[in-house]
């Protein structure tokens, strides 16, 4: 019995970790895009409205450096 138990707090911690992992992955993408209308608009002199709506239509920083240009 005890080893069932076992069982399924480590399956349940596994599923907790897979979680956290992604919640953290999230929150690391989240900043990355942030940075990168800071870098854009430091670098292009655009504002943070023309950055959102780079990223909305699909567009990364460089490809939409290049648009920009």
């Amino acid at each position: 019995m005890k080893n069932i138990d076992m069982y399924f707090k480590i399956n349940d911690l596994k599923s907790n970790m897979r979680k956290l992992n992604n919640k953290d992955q999230q929150l690391s993408n989240e900043i990355k895009k942030i940075r990168n209308h800071i870098c854009l608009m430091n670098n292009n002199n655009i504002d943070l409205i023309e950055t959102k709506s780079m990223w909305s239509l699909g567009y990364s920083p460089i490809k939409s450096k290049i648009l920009l240009h």
